[in-house]
């Protein structure tokens, strides 16, 4: 009885000394000059999760260069750290996101990356899911959103299946030819994704 306690008080410390070893191993370094930036209730703005489907959990955290107390030539990026590329290679993914208003979240193994600007008036948000045999996420959606302005007039819906390669705006449903858009190189295609639908914006 007194060894099957033993035994018992032994894989109880090993089991915890295990689990603090998995926390400890789950420390992310920000990026040279970064800062986390704060929301609007003073947290960090930040999502973990299994992003990469290891086993461990990865996260994704809004930070910003600069002065914290400054707005003044802040750059203000969302950093992704994938576990399988950062603790093999110590790498990770950044890419600028300036909006008033951010939130991340990461459900149904989609990190979800949403701003809000125009007085809460418009919003962006981009929808990454990882794939194995790209060894990254891969941006399977961009939806836009603009409220009606002061005259009743502007306001549209417009969201974009980039696996599909089909987009909707309103009733009116188009085919659209994009390259591939990972984490990698999302920054690149800000201004092709945001001209999706011009015409009936």
């Amino acid at each position: 009885m007194k060894q099957l306690t033993l035994n018992f008080a032994i894989l109880a410390v090993t089991t915890f000394c295990l689990s603090l070893n998995d926390v400890f191993a789950q420390q992310f370094n920000l990026p040279a000059g970064f800062h986390t930036l704060l929301n609007y209730d003073n947290e960090e703005n930040r999502v973990s999760g299994d992003f990469d489907l290891d086993g461990r959990n990865d996260l994704a955290i809004v930070c910003a260069s600069g002065d914290a107390a400054s707005d003044e030539g802040m750059e203000v990026v969302v950093v992704v750290y994938l576990s399988k590329k950062w603790f093999s290679e110590g790498n990770y993914y950044k890419f600028p996101w300036y909006h008033d208003l951010i939130s991340l979240s990461f459900e149904n193994n989609v990190l979800s990356v949403f701003g809000n600007d125009c007085a809460g008036r418009c919003s962006t948000e981009l929808k990454f899911k990882y794939y194995q045999d790209l060894e990254n996420m891969k941006l399977i959606g961009y939806d836009e959103g603009h409220l009606p302005d002061y005259n009743q007039e502007g306001a549209y819906d417009i969201s974009v299946n980039l696996n599909t390669g089909m987009y909707q705006i309103g009733s009116i449903k188009k085919k659209v030819t994009l390259d591939l858009i990972t984490l990698s190189n999302v920054e690149l295609y800000f201004e092709a994704l945001s001209g999706i639908g011009a015409d009936f914006k």
